[in-house]
């Protein structure tokens, strides 16, 4: 596998997992302090989380009704149904579906690292 290098900073959030407010404030925080045109990266509960807090709004309002999103369906997910993942998948402006299991970021890296870099540019 070839690394490739991209000049892209990354921050990764800890989760305090004490419940989704203060999981979104956590999160919230450090998409705050970020610089403009940072692209917000999560996965699982953590897309939750993210998209009610990069809203920057109240919990009530998630981000994929007023920030553009992408969702990436895994196709050979054992834990979420591909069906599933395409119904939620509906709400984001982009889909984009990979023969990969629940975790592309270890079995597609050099994917991933593409699909967000595709949004730094």
């Amino acid at each position: 596998m070839t690394k490739r290098r991209r000049d892209m900073a990354a921050t990764a959030v800890e989760l305090p997992l004490a419940g989704l407010t203060a999981d979104v404030a956590t999160t919230r925080s450090a998409i705050q302090a970020a610089r403009p045109g940072t692209v917000v990266v999560a996965r699982s509960y953590g897309g939750a989380v993210v998209s009610y807090a990069a809203a920057r709004l109240s919990i009530v309002t998630p981000a994929y009704r007023t920030i553009p999103t992408t969702y990436v369906v895994c196709a050979n997910d054992n834990a979420i149904p591909a069906d599933s993942q395409r119904t939620m998948a509906a709400r984001a402006e982009t889909v984009v579906e990979w023969p990969t299991d629940h975790r592309p970021f270890v079995t597609r890296p050099g994917a991933v690292a593409d699909l967000v870099a595709g949004y730094t540019t």
